[in-house]
């Protein structure tokens, strides 16, 4: 979403969130002129920041559609996911594992591991939702 005066363009502007359009763009450029990527780190900030928007529907959707776009464009790249501080809901949300039911944030991380399991190892997949981590060797 664009805060400025007029209008951004199909690939954004200045204080606006990326556009699939520009993502898109940016990942097919990657593929075609850099097809052989050791890995990716991929460091979140997934959802629009108009934060208070978002709903955990909202925020799952994007991160699954991003991952998708990546799997199209980096299929056999090494991916290393990571969550930003805008996946959770509220933002900046990350209660320790002793806080349950609605005030968790258990449906994140349970969300994540779903999801970023086309790409880490099925170990690490228990991990992530405990305690928000992942961690092996390639």
């Amino acid at each position: 979403r664009w805060f400025g005066p007029g209008q951004a363009g199909d690939y954004g502007a200045f204080n606006c969130d990326s556009p699939l359009l520009l993502l898109e763009n940016l990942l097919q450029h990657i593929a075609q002129n850099f097809p052989k990527l050791d890995y990716v780190i991929f460091t979140g900030d997934v959802p629009a920041h108009n934060i208070w928007n978002q709903t955990r529907e909202d925020i799952l959707d994007a991160i699954s559609l991003v991952g998708d776009l990546f799997s199209k464009y980096l299929p056999r790249t090494k991916f290393y996911p990571a969550m930003g501080n805008h996946e959770s809901s509220p933002v900046n949300s990350f209660p320790p594992p002793f806080v349950t039911g609605h005030n968790s944030h258990q449906w994140l991380l349970r969300g994540v591991a779903k999801d970023w399991g086309r790409w880490l190892p099925e170990s690490t997949i228990p991990t992530i939702g405990p305690c928000s981590s992942h961690l092996f060797r390639w």
